[in-house]
This record gives C-alpha cells, structure tokens and sequence, in this order.
C-alpha cells in the first residue's frame, strides 16, 4: 500500500517506521506534529501561564495556527495521502483535531505509545479527559498491549467506538543486534538504559539510589554518563551516550538490561503498569535479559510474555543474588538471543498494513 504519513515528531519510532515500511518499497510522508515544526513562532520550551494554557486549549479544541495548517495540508494533499500515523499519547491530539476537519476524509490513526504521563490522580484524569475528546477525530488506534487495550476501554470516553490494533512496538532490524556477543566480564553485572538526567525527567526517574544499592551488592551497574549520575561507587561503570544502533550491539555484552523506576513518592503508578518504554524496546532489540520488579509493570511482562529472558526480582539484593548464578544467566543470555530475533518491526510491520487498509 502507498499514501501513508508519519505525523509527529523527529523520534527514533519514527526512523525504525520508515525503516520498517521502506523493505516493503513504501516511503512515508513525514509531517511535524505542531509542537515539533520549525515554523513556530512561540518557543517550544516556552513555559509560560499564557503558553500552557494555549497549549490546552489547542489539545480541545485543535491546533489555529494558520502556516503551520496550509503548509502540512499541502504536503499531505501533494503526496496524495489516504493515512496518516500519528505518534504518540496526546501530543499530537490537537493536530489531528484541526486536519480532520479539514480533510475529514483521510484516516487518521493514533499510535498510543505511552497514556498517561501523570502520576497523580488529577493528572491522569485531565490526560484521559484530552484522549477522549479526540476519539471522535480518530479512524483507529494503535496500542501496545491487550492491556492497554483494555485501560484505554475502561477510562478514556469513546474508545470501544474506535478500532483498534494491539501491536506491541519494535524497532527495525536495521537497529537490532544481528550476531552473538561474549559477555564482557565474568564478574555479575547490568546495564541501565534509562535516562540519567535526573532534574531534567519527572521524579520517577531518578533512580540513583537503586543503582546505588545494586553496585554496594557488588553488581557492576553500566549506565550512561552524566554531571548528575557521578559517583564513586566501586562497581559504577559510566559509558558516553551512542546512537541506538551502536548500542544495541554495546548492551549485548552485559548479563542483563534492569528495569526500574522509583516509585515511593509517585500517587499514580498508571504510566508504569500501562506503557511499555523505549529501554524496554531497546533491550529486547539487544537480545540481552531483562530485569525488571516482580510487582507491577503489567504491560511490561505481557511485552515479555514470549521472550523467556527475564529475570524478575524483589529487592536490589535479589537482584544481585540472581545475577551471581552464571548459569543461569549464561542460559538467558542464549534464549534472548534467540527470542529476540521475533521482535522486530518488519515481521509486525503486515499486521498494520492490514489494520490500515480495513480502514479505508
């Protein structure tokens, strides 16, 4: 099929997807969501009580700046598009709004990789609130698990009269770890994917005292460098940032890729249990095992339910009590190599086409 666009931002979902469509001799249009357009006349990072609430009444009611309209209309018009997939929660939901207003007949799809983003109760309400007042815009739906799926049905208004897809997201095999790798050191280790700039993401992200207490059980922790992740921890084991190819192949020489947030001051544990996240996605594409907490995560394990590497653990200390098993993980570092090769956006990539074209 042909006259298919991205609509969103300049992400590495979407560079897997056009990986992914170009094997089969498709190119995707792209398009910038609003918030990513060069022609903005207003900062993105503008924070403003003017800008925010701008912001939340394009989300109701759709983006109204004109330029930005014509000029996206016009790429979509010249390269005769019938679908377009937008990515991703409800960043893009105000767009999608004011362009099916005015094309009301292409099909636009919602690829939903991560609903909600609060973590209190007011929050979540105000995001379900925003997805559900553009169901009515929305052809179809993308998610990532049967369980979103059904978290959508039960607290985001119009959902059951949309059609939706369940496709768990993979990169393309472009990115992929394609050759076995020896472990790198015989000692137990991990490598953490997340990010490492703690002031910068919201307060679950910090997670420098779970690394912490893992390196003190004598489990070397490789994580990415950064001023605020500096420590000196004995089994602290910095790396520089890389490109998601370079390192893909990189974390396939550690025991296991470790999941974790920290939750103790978070009211809504929604994101967690609902989103399955790009570390998680880039773990499975490095064919290594994953850590993750035995409680919770749902979406996570359904995401794991076929991969068969993964080692779910209680506390830090258990963790690293698993991790000492060299048997064991040496056995799971073989089966995620295998199961991994599964997991890739070309072999999931005909089940979208087919979701799109029963929307036409």
């Amino acid at each position: 099929m042909s006259g298919i666009a991205y609509l969103g931002p300049p992400i590495q979902h979407r560079d897997s997807l056009c990986l992914a469509f170009r094997k089969i001799g498709v190119e995707l249009t792209q398009v910038y969501d609003y918030l990513s357009w060069p022609g903005r006349s207003d900062s993105p990072l503008q924070s403003s009580l003017a800008a925010r609430g701008a912001r939340v009444q394009a989300q109701f009611f759709g983006t109204n700046d004109e330029r930005y309209l014509e000029e996206t209309l016009r790429i979509l018009d010249e390269a005769h598009i019938t679908h377009v997939l937008a990515f991703w929660g409800t960043r893009p939901l105000a767009d999608i709004k004011a362009l099916k207003r005015r094309r009301p007949h292409l099909k636009f799809i919602l690829n939903v990789l991560c609903h909600p983003i609060g973590l209190t109760p007011l929050t979540v309400k105000l995001q379900h609130l925003v997805m559900g007042s553009a169901m009515k815009s929305l052809d179809g739906l993308v998610v990532s698990s049967a369980y979103m799926q059904k978290y959508f049905e039960q607290n985001v208004p119009g959902t059951a009269k949309v059609p939706t897809l369940v496709l768990p997201p993979c990169w393309s095999e472009e990115y992929a770890r394609k050759v076995p790798v020896e472990p790198s050191d015989a000692r137990p280790n991990v490598v953490f994917l997340g990010r490492t700039d703690w002031s910068s993401g919201q307060p679950s992200d910090n997670v420098s005292v779970s690394l912490r207490t893992l390196m003190q059980q004598g489990i070397d922790v490789h994580y990415n460098r950064s001023p605020e992740s500096e420590t000196s921890e004995e089994h602290a084991c910095p790396f520089d940032g890389m490109d998601i190819d370079k390192l893909t192949n990189f974390a396939a020489r550690f025991d296991a890729s470790l999941i974790v947030y920290e939750l103790g001051n978070v009211q809504r544990r929604d994101r967690f249990d609902v989103t399955v996240p790009d570390r998680l996605i880039t773990s499975v594409a490095a064919g290594i095992p994953v850590a993750l907490p035995a409680e919770g995560y749902s979406a996570c394990k359904e995401y794991l339910r076929q991969y068969g590497a993964v080692i779910e653990y209680r506390s830090m200390a258990h963790l690293a009590e698993q991790l000492r098993d060299r048997t064991m993980v040496e056995g799971l570092r073989k089966t995620a190599f295998e199961k991994a090769k599964e997991y890739r956006a070309e072999k999931l990539l005909p089940r979208l086409t087919s979701f799109l074209n029963e929307l036409r």
